[in-house]
């Protein structure tokens, strides 16, 4: 019994020390993303990201941003109501 009790105090100050290196990792690594936010790579990196969304109209159709309406959109529209529809009457002759 007394070998059990020894892995499971082992085990139990690993997992402790585990813990506290996340914490002082985490901590660490908050202060360096904050500083890096306000002048850093990561403003740097948002402001191109924000620009790119922005500007590319394929992106925030992609994303939902904005709708572009074409004449290939539409008919690719219209062909996928008839292929739903054609697909339910099948689905309701089955049934």
């Amino acid at each position: 019994m007394d070998k059990s009790t020894k892995f499971e105090s082992l085990a139990l100050i690993v997992l402790t020390l585990m813990l506290v290196s996340v914490f002082v990792l985490s901590v660490n690594m908050y202060e360096d993303i904050a500083a890096n936010t306000e002048e850093g790579k990561l403003a740097v990196v948002a402001s191109a990201v924000r620009n790119y969304l922005d500007e590319s109209d394929a992106v925030a159709a992609f994303f939902g941003f904005e709708e572009i309406e074409t004449e290939e959109s539409l008919n690719i529209a219209d062909e996928a109501a008839a292929y739903i529809e054609r697909y339910n009457r099948i689905y309701e002759d089955i049934k």
